[in-house]
Parts: structure tokens; C-alpha cells; sequence
């Protein structure tokens, strides 16, 4: 395994709208501000997330991060929606922790289990390696974790229950 500078992990999360008025809403882009990744003996690592450090980075617009399209009443109520969704004083961590570390041709396969709102479920990843850092991309379904994906107007506005996630790490060969 490669030499893995966990003290500069980044995680981001990305959640899309729908609905009939998803129009007047915003696909966003968010960060944990506050995360550890440790790797152990032999190949397992473990990550823990600070749901109350997740803050919103801008909105999503045609797969591009735009920072300067919401406001900061938009970036308040949008991180107000997140904390009423997530419940970061009832469910303060999210953590991940490895079972089976595998190399492939590109980087990893990575089993392990993901302990989120109270919840902890099986996950598969891939993990490959990018420009210097490991990646890994998978999308979690807020409901697998008890989750209700956040709604407005009646319904007519809701975020979609799949969110996208996203985590990197810098490596040296």
C-alpha cells in the first residue's frame, strides 16, 4: 500500500433535487470540515465523520461547483435543513470501518461496515488511485440508514434519497 497522508483526507457529499418544483431548489455540494482516516495494522482504515461539521460548499450546477450562486440566507437554510435531517446532537459521528482491504490493478477494494444516524450497514467500495490521491466514490441511500430524505412545498421540492459521496486521500508510491 501506498504511504497515505490521512491528516489531509477530504470528504464531500453531494445530494440533487427533484420533484415538480425542483426548479427553485439547488443540487449542493457539501464538506465535512471535520474528519480522521487512520490506517491500522496490516491494510484496514478506519474514517470518522463530524455530522455537525458537514457545511455546504455551493451549488451543483451541469456537475460543476458554483460557491457563489447561493446566498448565505440560502447556505443558512440549507444547513439548518441538514442538521434537521441528520440530528448531529442525537447522532454526532458517522464512522467507517474496513474488514477486507484488497490491492487490485488501480487501487482498491475495500469492504467494511458504515455507522450512520444510529444505523450501521455493510458497504463495498472501490477505491482507485488518482493524481495523487486515493478516491473513492459510492452513493448511500438515505433510507438504508433510517434517514428521511428532506422535503418542502408539500413534497413538491425534496432531495433525492440517494447522495453521492466522495472521499480522497493524498498518497505517495
Amino acid at each position: 500500500m501506498p504511504s497515505l497522508r490521512p491528516e489531509q483526507a477530504e470528504c464531500h457529499v453531494s445530494v440533487f433535487k427533484e420533484g415538480a418544483l425542483s426548479r427553485v431548489g439547488h443540487d449542493v455540494r457539501l464538506r465535512f470540515a471535520k474528519l480522521s482516516f487512520a490506517i491500522g495494522d496490516g491494510e484496514s482504515m478506519k474514517a470518522e465523520f463530524d455530522i455537525a461539521s458537514l457545511e455546504v460548499v455551493g451549488a451543483l450546477e451541469h456537475g460543476k461547483v458554483r460557491p457563489h450562486v447561493l446566498s448565505a440566507k440560502d447556505q443558512r437554510d440549507i444547513a439548518a435543513n441538514i442538521r434537521k435531517v441528520l440530528q448531529p446532537e442525537r447522532y454526532p459521528k458517522a464512522k467507517f470501518e474496513s474488514t477486507k482491504v484488497e490491492a487490485t490493478d488501480d487501487g482498491y477494494r475495500i469492504s467494511g461496515t458504515l455507522s450512520l444516524c444510529g444505523r450501521t450497514r455493510g458497504l463495498e467500495l472501490v477505491a482507485r488511485r488518482h493524481d495523487g490521491k486515493v478516491v473513492v466514490e459510492t452513493t448511500l441511500q438515505q433510507p438504508d440508514f433510517g434517514i428521511k430524505p428532506f422535503k418542502a412545498l408539500l413534497g413538491a421540492l425534496r432531495i433525492q434519497p440517494g447522495v453521492r459521496v466522495e472521499m480522497s486521500v493524498p498518497y505517495e508510491d
